[in-house]
C-alpha cells in the first residue's frame, strides 16, 4: 500500500478544503463591509440633500463635529448651524444664514398647516374645552391684595398667557419676559391665548408667531402652544385693561394671577 502517497493526498485535500473555507470567510467579510459602506454612504447621501448641501460641506460638518463642536453642542445641531458657526468668511457665513432662515421657515409652515388642521379637526369634535375651568380655583384679577400670587421663579412652571393679536404694546414686553423664562427653565410650559382672534383665519396667528420669532421647535414640542382665548377670558372676567395677564397652576391645584 502507498501510504505515503494517500497521506499527501488528504492534506492536498485538506488545503484545498480550508483555503476555500478561507476565501468563503473573506467574502462574506468584504461582502459585509462592502453593504455596510453602501448603506452609511445612502445615509450620509440622504442627510446631505436634506439640508440642500454638497458632499464637501457634509464632509466638512462631519469634521467639525469630531472636535470642539461635537463636544459641547446638542446631538440635533444641524449641519447648517455648523457650517455657519465656523464659516471661514462673510460670505459663507450670509450662505448658510439664509439657508438656515429659509429652512425654519418652511418648519415653521409646516407646524402652523398641521395646527390649523388641528383646529379643523378639533372644531369636527364639537370644540371640547381643553381645560376644565370648573375644577380650577381662580384669583380676583381685579383684586390688588390676591394678584400677586405667584412667581416665575423655580421649575415646572405651567404658564398662561392672555393676550391681543394686535395693539397692546405691554403684551409684547410681557411676551418676551416670558420666553426668556422657557428659554432658562426647560420644564416651562406656555399656552397663549389671544382675546381677539375668534373667527379669524390661522394665518393672523401665523403672521404674529413669526414676527415674535416664536421657535419653532417649542412650538413642535407642545412647550408653547397658541388658543383662541374668549371663553377663557370670559371665565377669567379679564377686559384689554386687563391684559397682559399670565396665570399659573398652584400646587393646591388652582390657578393664579401672577405679576
Amino acid at each position: 500500500m502507498n501510504l505515503l502517497g494517500n497521506s499527501r493526498t488528504v492534506i492536498g485535500t485538506a488545503i484545498v478544503l480550508f483555503s476555500a473555507a478561507s476565501m468563503s470567510a473573506d467574502l462574506a467579510i468584504s461582502t459585509t463591509n462592502t453593504t455596510q459602506r453602501e448603506s452609511t454612504s445612502s445615509q450620509t447621501e440622504q442627510a446631505r440633500a436634506q439640508w440642500g448641501i454638497s458632499s464637501t460641506e457634509y464632509s466638512r460638518y462631519q469634521e467639525l463635529m469630531k472636535g470642539i463642536r461635537g463636544s459641547i453642542s446638542p446631538s440635533t445641531i444641524s449641519p447648517i448651524e455648523v457650517l455657519g458657526i465656523h464659516a471661514r468668511n462673510a460670505s459663507e457665513r450670509k450662505k448658510y444664514a439664509r439657508l438656515w432662515a429659509d429652512a425654519m421657515e418652511k418648519d415653521a409652515e409646516r407646524v402652523l398647516a398641521f395646527g390649523n388642521a388641528y383646529d379643523t379637526a378639533w372644531k369636527e369634535k364639537g370644540s371640547p374645552a381643553l381645560i376644565d375651568l370648573s375644577k380650577f380655583t381662580f384669583s380676583d384679577a381685579g383684586d390688588s391684595s390676591k394678584t400677586n400670587t405667584g412667581s416665575l421663579n423655580g421649575i415646572d412652571n405651567n404658564l398662561l398667557f392672555i393676550t391681543k393679536i394686535s395693539g397692546c404694546e405691554p403684551c409684547d414686553s410681557r411676551l418676551e419676559s416670558l420666553l426668556t423664562t422657557l428659554t432658562v427653565d426647560s420644564l416651562s410650559t406656555l399656552d397663549i391665548y389671544f382675546i381677539d382672534t375668534q373667527g379669524n383665519a390661522t394665518g393672523v396667528v401665523r403672521k404674529w408667531a413669526q414676527s415674535k420669532n416664536i421657535d419653532t421647535k417649542l412650538l413642535k414640542n407642545k412647550r408653547i402652544t397658541l388658543n383662541h382665548g374668549d371663553d377663557i377670558a370670559k371665565n377669567l372676567k379679564l377686559s384689554d385693561s386687563d391684559l397682559p395677564a399670565v396665570f399659573k397652576k398652584s400646587e393646591q391645584g388652582g390657578v393664579k394671577r401672577v405679576e
